[in-house]
């Protein structure tokens, strides 16, 4: 209690000098969803507990206290903003503290991932601004991410249909996946300010965006000590809550008309995969967004876009202003490893190295014989089996696949119960001990409960769209391979 006494002193302290109060209402979306007003989202929200503070040094906790009318102060300090149409000067910086990615050299700034402290109280203000902004704009459907009700999981399953289909009725496909270059830190401000009235966005909303990118400024802070402040004139801020919407908003009004019906095209935020069964036309379209990307101030990064094609008799790639793209048989798309033949081993291989990362990262509390078997049965199954059935929704799953997994489950287990071969013990009693099902089944029930999602989605989702497309073409006798709809028939036949 005094730690939060200081934090209130510290926080009207540093807010008396905005000349606070007004009467607009702007946290009433948030306010009306809460049966009292004496606590500004109790139950979580925008603010989570423990997170770092912003250069106000104000904890989320403070927001979230009963033992004071948080939601009515801050109302009133948001409206004032508004009225007064500038922010406090702790809104304008930040502190951005570097990150390794655990990869690559420790030495170049590259290989690390910058995160930046912002003060929780204008992450709130976002919220405001994004939920009334999402109230009126549409976003193209053929973008998955940041927007309701769409994730990775429909853009790999629109993906892996359109790629079996096509090998189905023995037709070519090419595809182009391509990379944007640090996309969220190149957007120019007059790109936002543009998408926000492409999309028709009210200037009133516009102004308050344009309030809180008024001159930002950061400061490097790293083991060796903190940088001097500098200004940030380009990109959208770097772990703010609006950021993501304003990022999509840019990227549906410059690229709207250049997009083709889903699943011919797929965005997931900066990641976008391009498809035809002509290689001219896809070579057309990947010289067509990096022209318009490039117009409006992003960039596409040659290095890392890179080109597929299900036909194995062609040789040669496509280019870009001059470059050839890297070919490949194989491609990580969103997490998940798509195949030119579209052969699962790649998949499965990835799968099963990420999930015994995870899992070695987890052996302190797995392998621990003090802590309880129930612990670690909840343990594994949202930290570690999760990461072997990303994607597995979408699997054409094999009797093959099944059995990968198992052995690698069973394994994990026996370790973390502390057996070996030696001790015969049945892989029956040690799942009974962990209260563990079989991965196999949880894969079929996994497949299963995604199609009846797909079933029920509405018929301009991506991954409806993807699950009716037909492909024109004579279907292949005797395919070996099994597709999406085939693996769900057999599934619906094991459980009946």
């Amino acid at each position: 209690m005094v730690f939060m006494c200081l934090l209130l002193e510290k926080f009207h302290t540093v807010t008396a000098t905005s000349k606070l109060f007004t009467s607009l209402v702007v946290l009433e979306a948030y306010i009306r969803n809460h049966n009292s007003n004496t606590s500004l989202l109790p139950h979580g929200g925008p603010f989570k507990p423990g997170k770092a503070t912003g250069p106000d040094d104000v904890a989320a906790e403070l927001w979230k206290s009963r033992h004071w009318n948080s939601a009515q102060w801050l109302t009133a300090f948001l409206n004032k903003i508004v009225e007064e149409k500038k922010t406090p000067v702790d809104w304008q910086r930040s502190t951005t503290v570097p990150i390794w990615k655990r990869k690559g050299n420790p030495a170049e700034c590259a290989n690390y991932r910058p995160i930046r402290l912002l003060s929780h109280n204008m992450k709130v203000f976002e919220r405001i601004i994004d939920r009334r902004i999402r109230d009126i704009i549409r976003v193209s459907r053929n973008q998955c991410g940041f927007v309701a009700n769409c994730g990775t999981t429909d853009a790999i399953h629109a993906a892996r249909l359109l790629m079996e289909k096509h090998s189905e009725k023995q037709k070519p496909l090419h595809l182009a996946f391509l990379d944007l270059e640090k996309a969220f830190d190149r957007v120019p401000h007059e790109a936002i300010w543009y998408a926000l009235r492409w999309h028709g966005v009210p200037e009133e909303l516009i102004e308050w965006v344009r309030i809180l990118y008024a001159d930002p400024r950061s400061r490097v802070q790293a083991a060796a000590g903190t940088s001097a402040e500098f200004p940030i004139s380009v990109g959208v801020h770097q772990g703010s809550a609006l950021s993501p919407l304003l990022f999509i908003l840019v990227m549906d009004a410059i690229t709207r008309d250049l997009q083709r019906p889903a699943p011919w095209t797929l965005l997931y935020a900066d990641d976008v995969m391009l498809a035809s069964e002509q290689k001219e036309d896809l070579q057309r379209q990947t010289q067509a967004w990096s022209e318009r990307l490039a117009r409006f101030g992003l960039r596409l990064n040659v290095k890392k876009t890179e080109y597929m094609t299900t036909n194995p008799d062609e040789l040669s790639t496509i280019h870009v202003d001059g470059n050839d793209l890297r070919r490949t048989d194989y491609f990580k798309y969103l997490g998940s490893t798509l195949s030119a033949d579209g052969n699962l081993a790649h998949e499965v291989v990835a799968r099963v190295n990420a999930t015994w990362l995870k899992w070695r990262s987890m052996t302190g509390v797995l392998c621990d014989k003090n802590i309880p078997d129930r612990f670690k049965s909840k343990v594994y199954r949202a930290v570690v089996r999760s990461v072997a059935l990303y994607g597995a929704e979408c699997w054409p799953a094999t009797k093959e696949v099944e059995r990968r997994l198992s052995v690698m489950e069973t394994k994990m287990l026996r370790w973390t119960a502390g057996v070996t071969r030696a001790d015969r013990i049945r892989n029956e009693k040690i799942r009974e001990r962990f209260g563990i099902a079989p991965i196999a089944d949880k894969l079929r029930e996994t497949r299963l409960r995604w199609y009846g999602h797909v079933l029920r989605a509405n018929e301009d989702t991506i991954c409806k769209v993807g699950l009716d497309l037909e492909v024109p073409g004579k279907r292949r006798k005797a395919s070996v391979r099994a597709v999406c709809q085939a693996t769900v028939a057999s599934v619906q036949a094991t459980v009946a």
